[in-house]
């Protein structure tokens, strides 16, 4: 069946593949300065991921840990956002290409996959950061949701006003033809979460002692972490659209509305998306709280931004690892999307432990459990603890 939308359903050819692999190397321009991180950032940042951990707003207790004030939690990594729109002060320029070139496969969903961090120091109050970001690399990967698929590898690193690597990111994103997605009933047949009252009940008892599990300021030891034991375990949902605007909002993303909104699509057409059954166009983003756009792709309703899982696990592991810790890295792989109405079991256990440059590193794998008893997302991360 073809409809007037069926330029959202391009193709991944092999022409296509050549220019992107050609691109690898390339490398984009220093971004702006961040805005200077400030408590309120922070604090609205772990709001929307719903991490309470007193070290990343209480002023008192961080003063009183190895830090001696507060730090931005890991995964907080804000580069070239600024109080006023870019496309407010600079002209529209739709034939503008960027160090990424044309994008070659119009009309091909994207959906972020998995990262790798490395992190190299917190940031603080005060601290802002710059980027340089470029393709890494061009994977091609069989899809059982739709038709042929690739995954492209950007590499972003981030610098703090000292000109020091805060972090560097290895951010994957499968590009898949919809068509296919949209054909294939993988997921699309999965009825909406349902719970009854004795299971919310429970729910709501495990996340009034969540908090108790916190490692804190009780220093956890190298030498009395055991491979094999069980990490802690939290959970996170059941989501809704709520979650998803906050966690947009949290991270200080800007999506324009209106006439803005009308010339920003203009210019970069291969994020328009638009509504069928009524005409009405969008930006891509919008998937994750429109339930037409998120079918065109092979999913039945709204459902999570890929990094919320990666802030998921990382308030797993800081939560495990105590306040003198540092988590050295992290590294998520999404296996399944995380709908609307889904209840997310994060946990995971020790898996190694070794002395590398003078570091007492210990290896977790890590693991997101679905209400349905379906792992969505698995990951590994390496923790560096006090040693006696």
């Amino acid at each position: 069946m073809t409809t007037g939308n069926d330029w959202m359903y391009g193709k991944i050819t092999d022409e296509a593949l050549a220019v992107l692999r050609s691109r690898i190397g390339n490398r984009s321009e220093m971004s702006p300065p961040s805005d200077p991180y400030t408590r309120t950032s922070i604090i609205r940042f772990i709001a929307s991921v719903g991490d309470d951990n007193p070290l990343f707003w209480d002023e008192d207790y961080a003063s009183k840990t190895r830090w001696k004030g507060v730090i931005a939690p890991p995964r907080m990594l804000l580069e070239g956002w600024s109080e006023t729109p870019r496309s407010v002060i600079e002209p529209i320029d739709a034939g503008k290409v960027t160090f990424m070139g044309e994008d070659v496969l119009k009309g091909v969903f994207a959906m972020i996959s998995g990262t790798r961090i490395v992190f190299e120091q917190p940031v603080r109050i005060g601290d802002q950061l710059r980027s340089q970001a470029g393709p890494h690399d061009v994977i091609e990967r069989k899809s059982s949701m739709a038709g042929r698929s690739i995954e492209l590898v950007n590499k972003l690193v981030y610098f703090n006003q000292r000109d020091e690597v805060v972090a560097t990111v290895y951010q994957s994103i499968i590009r898949m033809e919809r068509g296919g997605a949209r054909e294939n009933r993988k997921y699309l047949d999965i009825p909406p979460a349902r719970y009854t009252s004795e299971e919310m009940e429970a729910l709501s008892a495990h996340y009034r002692k969540e908090a108790e599990q916190r490692r804190g300021a009780t220093a956890r030891y190298w030498q009395d972490t055991e491979v094999g034991e069980a990490l802690i375990k939290i959970a996170k949902g059941p989501l809704t659209v709520t979650d998803i605007a906050a966690f947009f909002m949290g991270k200080a993303d800007i999506y324009y509305t209106n006439r803005v909104k009308h010339l920003e699509l203009l210019a970069n057409p291969s994020a328009r998306l638009v509504n069928a059954e009524s005409n009405v166009e969008d930006n891509w983003v919008a998937a994750h709280w429109d339930d037409y756009f998120a079918r065109q792709s092979g999913i039945p309703r709204a459902y999570d931004e890929g990094p919320m899982r990666y802030d998921d696990m990382v308030h797993l592991v800081t939560d495990w690892m105590g306040d003198d810790a540092i988590l050295r890295e992290i590294s998520v792989q999404l296996r399944a999307p995380n709908l609307v109405g889904d209840l997310s079991w994060c946990t995971g256990k020790v898996t190694g432990k070794r002395v590398e440059n003078g570091r007492h590193l210990v290896d977790l794998e890590l693991w997101i459990d679905n209400q349905r008893g379906e792992r969505t997302t698995r990951g590994t991360a390496v923790v560096e603890l006090l040693s006696r």
